[in-house]
């Protein structure tokens, strides 16, 4: 058994360790031709089709695309793609959104063939609906200039309103510590604007907790 596994190891041939009087190249075919009896072997092919780094130290770079991606917030405002043009800026433009508006919250509150509102879930719904093309009227601030404003909201950021009075003029209103409120089937709603100083889309997707607040 010993004999076995201390066998002598083939012998090299001494021609191979020979200076090289050839290319590099012939002298491998050669020697897988004696070792292997093979010259077209699947380890010859393979080290035919491998690459072999001289320097292994220095890493390849590889070029990477640049992703695309869509234009900053602040390229759209240099632009001037949330700037709505004056020509546009008229009341009567807008009340067919108003009427969508309303439709849209008719069935998101359940309003539709119901007499009575279901108090509990009403209060998540306000907060997370869409509030673009919405009639809303400011009810109390503590800025009195901002009270009894009223028109239909044409866009929502974080922390304001843009609105189109009657009078066909946009104007922004904060709605930090403004009080809103907007009319519907006969019901008037109420939202307190510092509950709703999110996104439109991050408030849509957010948990609320019901918390009790001071009125102002």
């Amino acid at each position: 058994m010993s004999g076995s596994i201390y066998a002598s190891l083939p012998t090299v041939f001494r021609e191979d360790l020979q200076p090289l009087n050839t290319s590099s190249e012939k002298y491998v075919k050669k020697f897988f031709k004696k070792t292997l009896n093979d010259t077209e072997s699947r380890l010859l092919t393979q080290l035919k089709l491998k690459p072999l780094m001289v320097d292994p130290i220095h890493k390849v770079k590889i070029k990477r695309k640049n992703r695309v991606t869509g234009l900053s917030a602040k390229q759209k405002r240099e632009l001037g793609l949330c700037k709505i043009p004056e020509e546009n800026q008229k009341y009567e433009n807008y009340v067919p959104l108003n009427k969508l508006w309303n439709d849209y919250m008719k069935s998101l509150l359940g309003l539709r063939g119901q007499s009575s509102l279901k108090m509990k879930s009403i209060e998540n719904k306000l907060l997370k609906a869409d509030y673009h093309g919405a009639l809303l009227k400011v009810t109390k601030s503590k800025c009195s200039t901002y009270i009894g404003s009223c028109g239909i909201v044409l866009k929502e950021t974080k922390n304001m309103f843009y609105i189109v009075t009657q009078s066909d003029k946009v104007s922004g209103v904060p709605k930090n510590n403004n009080l809103f409120e907007f009319e519907l089937e006969g019901y008037t709603f109420e939202i307190f604007g510092n509950n709703f100083r999110f996104r439109p889309g991050e408030r849509s997707a957010r948990k609320f907790k019901t918390r009790p607040f001071l009125s102002f």
